[in-house]
């Protein structure tokens, strides 16, 4: 049994997008409880000995700024860790890989020249009434160092529907690329790769790396790879591609490493 003073100490947040991805770490956390805070739900908890804040933001970016606004005002938490699926942005990264955000890059953020050519603009926010212009933010060093560690001598669990002959997934470190949109189209995807140097993209790290710098609070992004649209396709849903198919799996994998993460921490 953890003692009284594990969960009066500054929480690490755990944030996801979607309960699917939440789960994993709801699973697996003690003394839970849980309080509405505007539209959230925040759940409070311990894992490893190590106080837990643990929130769903819902998809896009300003869901996932807004819900993590509200958290960092309410909470205060030492430490950051978006976890949750992913698309690949390159054909050797495969459904099942996790993918250590080493900086979050919103590569919506564009002007559109009069030749209809697309110049990306990166980020611009204050802090301190200063004005900050960033094509990258880059993921805490030190939390990044502990995710080095924490992934040595660790490979995900193979993919139940893995098409490749590998045993277990793998790692890989680099760019995550957000923003409200789904790329399918693997000319968009290798330009993507191109400029930015992206290893996957979703809807939702770009947004917290960007709340999280102006609120000074460490943060890192964990993606595990659910979709390369490199490969195949995702099927079509009302109003996005799906993910229903894989929906028992999305999140576990960078939870796994999340959670190995927090024992280092």
């Amino acid at each position: 049994m953890e003692n009284d003073t594990t969960l009066r100490e500054r929480p690490i947040a755990l944030v996801a997008a979607m309960n699917d991805e939440l789960r994993h770490a709801l699973d697996r956390m003690d003394r839970h409880t849980s309080e509405r805070v505007g539209p959230w739900t925040l759940h409070h908890g311990s894992l490893a000995g190590k106080a837990i804040v643990a929130v769903v933001t819902g998809i896009g970016m300003v869901n996932a700024a807004a819900a993590v606004t509200a958290l960092l005002t309410r909470e205060d938490p030492r430490a950051v860790l978006n976890f949750g699926c992913a698309g690949a942005h390159r054909e050797d990264i495969h459904p099942g890989d996790v993918i250590i955000g080493s900086g979050a890059v919103a590569h919506l953020s564009l002007t559109i020249l009069p030749t209809g050519e697309e110049r990306y603009v990166g980020f611009r926010y204050q802090v301190d009434d200063q004005t900050v212009l960033s094509d990258v933010i880059e993921a805490d060093s030190h939390l990044l160092e502990i995710a080095h560690a924490a992934s040595q001598n660790w490979r995900p669990d193979r993919w139940p529907w893995s098409t490749t002959d590998r045993d277990q997934g793998e790692v890989h470190v680099g760019v995550v690329a957000s923003a409200d949109c789904w790329t399918q189209d693997p000319v968009r995807i290798g330009g993507l790769h191109d400029l930015h140097a992206s290893l996957c993209e979703d809807m939702e790290a770009a947004a917290i790396a960007q709340v999280c710098a102006m609120f000074k609070v460490p943060m890192i992004a964990i993606k595990d790879i659910s979709n390369n649209e490199l490969h195949v396709a995702s099927s079509q849903g009302v109003d996005f591609p799906s993910l229903e198919a894989v929906s028992s799996e999305v999140g576990a994998r960078a939870f796994a490493l999340a959670q190995r993460i927090i024992e280092h921490l």
